[in-house]
Order: C-alpha cells, then structure tokens, then sequence
C-alpha cells in the first residue's frame, strides 16, 4: 500500500512539475524585440512545416494585445507543389500555445500567378535573429526623447 501511494505521490510531483512549465511559458511571455522572440519563430517554422511539399514567401510574426510587445503569433504564407498558396499561423504565446491553425486558402493580388518552381522560399535558417535584433534597436533608438519605446507591433519578412 504504502508503495502505491508513493508512486502515486511520484507521478502528481511529475505531473506538477510538467504543468509547471506549461503555465510559466504561458504567463512569461517571450518579449517582440528580442533575440529568443525571433528564434522562437525560426524554430517554430522548422518544426511545423515540411519544406519538401511547401514554400514559404511571407513571414510575420505579432503580439497578441497592442503595445504589450508579447511575441504571441506567426503567420505563414506558403505555396504547395500543386500551386497552391495557403496561410497559417502558429500560436507562440499564451494559453493556447503550441497550436497551429487549419491551412485556409490565400487571397490578394498575385496570388493565383505564383508557381512553386519559381520562388525561392524563405526558411528558418534566413531567419537571422542578430540582424533583426539590429534593427530593433536602430528602430528604437530613432525614438524622439520625449517618447518611450512600448512594443514591436509585428516584424514581417
């Protein structure tokens, strides 16, 4: 008995621990302008999307509420071997993180004339978090005196 209840004591400390992590990601957001927020989406994107079947031609990532500079989202515009452009976005922060969306058709002006063969793509590795990481700070630093920096609203690529 007694060791049964000591591995049940085992597994909610397990359990707990998990949880624990699960929550502190949740409500320790990554910051816009920095160097983890940027890797995030790179590492994101590598394991979300299978590079042999989609390309990716835009990239953006977001915070969630305004002005709070939480990284919360990146949205993907991708094209399939078929031609076909689809969006999807990754959930990075909050409650709902780790959840990626139903691929949905894309729209706008071009779209209908990509061909896959003809673009490049971006990928996670042209991700450059030091040179993104540059020009958060340029942007910052054009800031008039008078005003504080409050938050990157959305970086796209």
């Amino acid at each position: 008995m007694k060791k049964t209840r000591f591995s049940l004591l085992i597994a909610a400390v397990a359990l707990a621990v998990t949880s624990c992590d699960s929550l502190k990601s949740a409500f320790t957001p990554t910051k816009m302008d920095t160097i983890e927020a940027t890797t995030k989406v790179a590492d994101a994107i590598k394991k979300n999307i299978d590079f042999k079947e989609w390309k990716i031609y835009k990239i953006y990532w977001m915070e969630g509420e305004s002005l709070e500079n939480d990284l919360f989202s990146v949205h993907l515009e991708m094209i399939n071997k078929s031609n076909g452009c689809f969006t999807q976005s990754l959930i990075l922060g909050g409650q709902t993180a780790g959840t990626v969306t139903d691929l949905r058709d894309a729209s706008g002006s071009g779209v209908k004339d990509r061909k896959f063969d003809e673009i490049k793509g971006i990928t996670p590795e042209m991700i450059n978090a030091e040179i993104i990481q540059k020009q958060y700070d340029a942007a910052k630093a054009a800031i008039p005196e008078e005003y504080e920096f409050r938050s990157i609203g959305s970086y796209t690529i």
